[in-house]
């Protein structure tokens, strides 16, 4: 029992470095954190998931498959980001004890923390320019995970501070939106929580975290109203409404010209396309992580990953790879979807997690730590017993 304790405070503080340090270039302790519990879960647990083992295996036979036939085919790859790859795969082998292991509940308290930090660097940097100067410049450092810039969102100049991890405030928000419609726990509480969540997202500036945070609430709004006695109606006209709108956000979005971040993508697209007619079999074959292609000028003629998530997914293993690693991603929806009667948060979290795979498809964040973490806790609602009573707090 003790060493059970041990393992939830060890998971629990592994997940607030996760959110703080997620490049573990600051407090170093991502790695020994990692290795620890993985050590007390082998210890104390001795029976794993077979089907685990399966998908940890999958997933590097597909790494070193797709590699070796680039090395043969005579790719050039950057070795350091393939390993780096690698690396961000690890921590799926926590999936061994998705079983046993919880992370949601433990997201709550670093996703306060973070929004704590991007207010306060927001505040400061709005008010106090020559402090904000400072901060900057302090930031504009890769082991930092906050970049601060200024963006144009739908014709308005706004002041971005994007704390990487930011995304995974998403399910932060949609548990508490959902505990706070349906009167559960302590209102100023909730209330609380879904400002620091809500915060996070919008004071990151990027179109989809801004968008998501949007989604999110009027998901659980029209949730809860399609419950009521006479709501269904009402939700749908708000649900067909709200469709419309951000489908008018998305478009007016879309043809922003003004915005660099935008045309760096589309810069980043037509460098694919060149690579894909420079090399049409890496459809089928992939490169291999950590493979280059001349990115425009965008990152130089070696660059080795682009924003677009998914493309890069392609480029490096290939569209039959890149379906079954997606496949891996999307299966825990399955999953909780089929328990949902069971599930107190299966909608709002399966929603929380379609808004992460479509943020992470315009930044890097699906093989990094943030992303893992995403997965392990789909992974762990889905199959920890402990979940499937709709009693349990989170």
């Amino acid at each position: 029992m003790k060493l059970t304790k041990t393992i939830e405070r060890l998971t629990s503080l592994f997940v607030i470095i996760l959110m703080i340090d997620p490049s573990d270039g600051i407090l170093k302790l991502k790695m020994p954190l990692f290795v620890l519990l993985v050590l007390l879960l082998l210890i104390y647990y001795k029976n794993v998931s077979f089907k685990a083992i399966l998908v940890f295996l999958i997933i590097y036979a597909i790494c070193l498959s797709t590699n070796a036939i680039g090395f043969v085919r005579g790719v050039n790859t950057d070795l350091r980001f393939a390993l780096g790859v690698y690396k961000g795969f690890t921590m799926t082998i926590l999936l061994l004890w998705s079983n046993r292991l919880r992370f949601l509940e433990y997201l709550t308290f670093p996703t306060i923390i973070v929004s704590f930090i991007v207010l306060t660097i927001f505040i400061l940097t709005k008010t106090i320019p020559e402090i904000g100067g400072i901060i900057y410049n302090f930031t504009n450092n890769e082991i930092i995970p906050i970049k601060i810039s200024t963006r144009n969102f739908i014709g308005f100049e706004i002041l971005s501070v994007f704390y990487l991890t930011s995304p995974l405030s998403i399910f932060v928000a949609g548990v508490f939106l959902q505990k706070l419609t349906k009167g559960e726990s302590n209102k100023l509480g909730s209330l609380f929580i879904i400002a620091c969540a809500i915060s996070i997202l919008i004071l990151s500036g990027t179109r989809m975290n801004i968008l998501s945070a949007i989604v999110i609430i009027g998901f659980i709004l029209i949730w809860r109203m399609w419950k009521t006695r006479y709501g269904k109606l009402l939700a749908g006209v708000i649900t067909i409404f709200g469709l419309i709108g951000v489908m008018l956000i998305i478009s007016k979005l879309l043809n922003d010209t003004g915005e660099q971040s935008l045309e760096v993508k589309f810069t980043l697209a037509e460098a694919f396309n060149i690579q894909l007619s420079k090399d049409p079999w890496l459809l089928i074959f992939g490169e291999g992580p950590g493979a280059t292609f001349d990115s425009l000028g965008v990152r130089g003629k070696l660059a080795v990953q682009s924003e677009l998530t998914y493309l890069d997914l392609i480029r490096w293993f290939g569209i039959p790879f890149t379906i079954i690693i997606l496949l891996i991603y999307l299966y825990p929806i399955k999953i909780i979807y089929s328990k949902r009667k069971n599930l107190e948060y299966a909608s709002v979290l399966i929603v929380a997690y379609f808004l992460y795979m479509v943020i992470a498809g315009s930044n890097p964040l699906l093989i990094t730590s943030t992303g893992m973490l995403a997965l392990l806790i789909m992974y762990t609602y889905a199959l920890n017993p402990y979940y499937e009573n709709n009693n349990q707090e989170i």
